[in-house]
């Protein structure tokens, strides 16, 4: 059996970790996950292990190795390469003075002093690896509290308060060194998992486009769009300012339909098998209800479901309410150029909310994305941009949402470029 040149992928997520390995032409020749929910001492062994018996499989030549994961978590080092601290995504902190990194500085600056350095996650799991140390565009991106968009450099108060000296060197995300275990390996230096996930979608529509990442909270991101404003940004792979919006989409959902659930009685994800109805749409034209979100607001919650008469018909109406809020949370980084809209995540597979969002963008084409590990075929790509590797993916990878009021899909299309 011939080995497959191929690329591996080490991906550390909130509650578990993956490893994949991908083939020159993207395709997915191995996927094993584990149970490492944010444990640092876990995520090292399965890194390390993970590592050893790969390049020991003789199914794979392996030639490259990179790393992804949440890029607003930092990781406080101290000489001996000892954790001292572990901060969980910190994208949510939008003044500097919040930041665990000033408030370390503020609160003690004996345990300050302790710290030789300060990094994100995928730097520090690549750091682990290649053992330099370094700085990456994506996961300083995903810190408002670190990064001036406006101005495309570090906040000036990085520099006031000596902040910058814990920060390794700051480099391009494809940069890569070379590491021998028994044989030339390149390394990446890490990619934060939001930005990896564009790259599959960035070079494979010539049309510019949003994408729509819908799990807990909604992430609209425009790789295209780079107006600030004051407004939420990543960092792209190049270096580029992408407008976002975020949005408390599934915690929203699941807490009504929890609700929804005990009071019609109906078993969890019951609420998975309700397909777009115009029927029902109709019906609720009819009874005019008044009012958005809020009628599904805690208080108001029971007092709201008595208005419906079965399971189905609240959760028509509790959609087109809660993917009105979504449509209008994506219109903020919209511009009149997008053609193209795709979603991925937990809502792409919900039928009703899809048809809703398609109608929602009348002049935008909506596509369900059938990709996998967006974010970990996104750091695969990133290696192979050093090679010049054809970065196309199949072109079924995506499935077109009707945005007519009468069917819920309309027959398979092709994904245009």
């Amino acid at each position: 059996m011939t080995a497959v040149n191929a690329t591996l992928i080490l991906e550390i997520e909130e509650v578990k970790s993956k490893l994949i390995v991908f083939d020159r032409q993207y395709k997915r020749l191995l996927q094993e996950e584990y149970a490492t929910p944010m444990d640092m001492c876990k995520s090292e062994q399965f890194i390390f292990s993970s590592i050893a018996r790969i390049l020991e499989d003789n199914r794979f030549r392996i030639r490259a190795i990179n790393f992804t994961g949440d890029g607003a978590s930092l990781i406080f080092l101290d000489d001996e390469n000892r954790i001292l601290k572990y901060h969980r995504n910190c994208c949510s902190v939008h003044k500097y003075t919040s930041s665990p990194l000033f408030q370390a500085k503020a609160e003690s600056q004996s345990f300050f002093d302790r710290v030789k350095y300060i990094m994100h996650l995928p730097q520090y799991m690549s750091y682990l690896v290649s053992n330099k140390a370094f700085s990456e565009l994506t996961s300083i991106g995903s810190h408002s509290c670190l990064w001036d968009f406006e101005a495309d450099r570090f906040l000036l108060q990085i520099e006031k308060e000596n902040i910058s000296p814990k920060l390794p060197p700051l480099v391009d995300t494809r940069f890569v060194t070379r590491q021998s275990y028994n044989k030339i390996l390149m390394i990446g230096v890490g990619i934060a998992s939001k930005a990896a996930a564009i790259i599959p979608y960035f070079h494979n529509s010539q049309d510019q486009f949003v994408l729509l990442t819908t799990t807990k909270t909604s992430i609209s991101i425009n790789p295209f769009n780079h107006k600030t404003n004051n407004s939420e940004c990543l960092l792209s792979y190049e270096g580029k300012v992408m407008k976002i919006s975020t949005f408390a989409l599934g915690t929203l959902h699941d807490t009504v339909v929890n609700a929804m659930n005990v009071v019609f009685e109906k078993k969890p994800g019951f609420h998975q098998t309700v397909p777009y109805d115009p029927i029902i749409m109709v019906g609720l034209y009819t009874k005019r209800i008044m009012g958005g979100m809020e009628l599904y607001s805690e208080d108001r919650l029971y007092a709201t479901f008595d208005l419906f008469d079965s399971f189905e018909e609240t959760y028509h109406h509790f959609m087109s309410k809660l993917v009105k809020a979504q449509v209008n949370h994506t219109k903020i980084v919209m511009t009149s150029i997008v053609r193209k809209i795709f979603v991925e995540g937990d809502f792409s597979c919900n039928h009703l909310f899809m048809h809703l969002l398609a109608l929602g963008f009348p002049s935008c084409e909506v596509y369900k994305s059938n990709l996998e590990n967006t974010s970990a075929l996104g750091a695969a790509m990133v290696m192979n941009l050093l090679a010049n590797t054809p970065h196309r993916i199949p072109v079924d990878s995506f499935t077109r949402i009707s945005s007519s009021i009468l069917p819920m899909f309309k027959p398979r299309q092709p994904f245009t470029k």
